[in-house]
């Protein structure tokens, strides 16, 4: 388990904070707002909409790239965690990245995914590929999709050091995805 922990407070301010990181895959990012939904008890999820927010499941709540035939989802998922003898917390489970193909009549094509899972268990089978930033090529179809392809792989105990060097990968994966996707998706390729 990676100690990924914010305070309420600190919670709130990275909602406030979270349309900035989009920045570069939208000229002006100023459209893109963060909210809370609840998804446990103890769980709350952090995800960006455009606009009002809509009833859907935060799954499905989307951002449209003004300048692409593409729209964003993003959401982390945050634990309620408290232990005696310190102040009450929430602990990153995951932040997920959903890039989608728009089509006709509002329809979208699955394109491609960055996920981070940092609490993954030690012992699973994909900790390796699963625990930091890495991508899956959804638009390759089954069973291609399902691979993991690690962004941070041998360098994983440094991303997962402190939430902001995770952010900082975070941040270097949406980077790439916005200088290796994003122009073929506008040349129409």
């Amino acid at each position: 388990m990676h100690n990924l922990f914010l305070s309420e407070g600190d919670l709130n301010r990275r909602r406030l904070n979270l349309p900035a990181r989009f920045k570069c895959l939208t000229p002006d990012p100023s459209y893109i707002q963060a909210a809370f939904r609840p998804v446990g008890r103890y769980t709350k999820a952090i995800a960006i909409h455009q606009g009002q927010r809509m009833p859907l499941p935060y799954e499905q709540w989307r951002v449209t790239l003004m300048t692409l035939n593409v729209s964003v989802g993003y959401f982390e998922i945050w634990q309620y965690s408290s232990h005696p003898g310190t102040p009450p917390h929430y602990l990153l489970q995951r932040a997920y990245l959903h890039i989608y193909l728009r089509g006709g009549l509002g329809g979208e094509q699955d394109l491609l995914f960055l996920h981070c899972d940092p609490q993954e268990p030690e012992d699973s089978l994909h900790y390796r590929y699963k625990v930091a930033p890495h991508l899956h090529l959804e638009i390759a179809g089954a069973p291609w999709k399902d691979a993991h392809v690690p962004l941070c792989d041998g360098w994983q105990k440094e991303v997962l050091r402190s939430l902001d060097d995770l952010d900082k990968a975070i941040a270097r994966g949406i980077q790439f995805i916005a200088d290796q996707f994003l122009p073929l998706i506008q040349a129409g390729h």
